[in-house]
């Protein structure tokens, strides 16, 4: 294999792998700035679909983004899967082959076990694996949009935020948003669940349960206070009888 293929398997590109409360659960990062997409053109170790999106991006940065992706879902795969590193570019791809549900959720084919999530956002994709169903969410930090929050938040939410100090808005936005994104994605559903059908019950600084008023099931949320302060990172999971936390 090129000496290209086996950089992808290494931390090469700094990889964070970001601590979570869930013990079922692994966040990582990686800050695409440094990325050069040039450099990944028609990389046989992507998949071909991902190739095409790659390259149908008219934007630099969004090249980048789906470039990270890429590259931390390679690299944490090798780490669950080390004999793919000795494959060929063919057989990775085959082997690492996803497909996303009729709600868009992607999924591994060959690893039904390896539930995952993406998200990006500025200068950042982040990852989640689990065991089970989980979704992440994060934001970069800017003006909050009120008008969604006066449009699509619930009642209670929108109070809230116009509550709350001017300064201290685009953060509680973030973080109300990032709760909910992270919650629709993990429940898999799309845009099927409205937003304002999805409230937060808060137990702690940076552990929430989740509720909708189309599921029965709660689910938990947690906020990553380890992550960088100009952006809000929120992961969710459904919460069981036995909830794993440390």
């Amino acid at each position: 294999m090129e000496k290209m293929y086996q950089e992808l398997f290494t931390n090469k590109y700094n990889i964070n792998q970001i601590p979570c409360i869930f013990t079922d659960i692994e966040i990582f990062s990686i800050e695409v700035t440094e990325i050069t997409p040039s450099a990944f053109v028609n990389i046989p170790i992507f998949p071909i679909d991902r190739q095409v999106k790659i390259q149908k991006q008219r934007q630099e940065s969004d090249k980048k983004l789906l470039i990270g992706e890429e590259l931390i879902i390679l690299y944490v795969m090798s780490q669950k899967l080390p004999q793919i590193s000795s494959m060929n570019a063919f057989d990775i791809s085959k082997i690492l082959q996803r497909e996303v549900d009729i709600y868009g959720k992607p999924f591994f084919v060959n690893f039904p076990n390896i539930h995952f999530n993406v998200s990006h956002s500025g200068n950042y994709c982040v990852a989640a694996f689990s065991t089970s169903p989980v979704g992440i969410d994060v934001q970069k930090i800017c003006t909050p949009f009120m008008d969604i929050a006066d449009s699509f938040f619930n009642l209670e939410e929108q109070n809230y935020l116009h509550s709350i100090d001017e300064s201290a808005q685009p953060g509680a936005f973030y973080e109300l948003w990032t709760l909910k994104e992270s919650y629709i994605k993990a429940v898999g559903k799309g845009m099927q669940i409205p937003l304002d059908a999805v409230y937060e019950e808060k137990k702690s600084d940076n552990l929430f349960i989740i509720h909708c008023l189309s599921e029965q099931s709660p689910y938990l949320a947690y906020i990553s206070k380890d992550f960088d302060k100009e952006y809000r990172l929120t992961v969710c999971k459904e919460a069981t009888i036995e909830i794993n936390i440390h």
